[in-house]
């Protein structure tokens, strides 16, 4: 099927491209930014949803996403 291999070829092409601008965004940066804008209204909000705690855990649970994700994209490129 000639253009199912044409679509999974660009696909994997988009994959490649991504992985190697994923670092170039910034996200990790980002997200330090964020966390610095709202960490005093994350300490003294007494109605906040969870716990600090918890939200730090969770922020760095996003971080380590962020980290592993360009590998984690070209690994799952690479033939079984």
């Amino acid at each position: 099927m000639p253009g199912g291999r044409r679509i999974t070829r660009e696909y994997l092409d988009v994959v490649a491209l991504v992985a190697a601008r994923w670092d170039g965004l910034r996200l990790e940066q980002r997200m330090d930014r964020w966390a610095e804008q709202t960490q005093d209204a994350l300490q003294s909000d007494e109605r906040r949803e969870v716990s600090v705690e918890l939200a730090l855990a969770d922020r760095e649970i996003t971080c380590e996403f962020i980290r592993g994700r360009a590998s984690a994209l070209l690994e799952a490129l690479e033939p079984r």
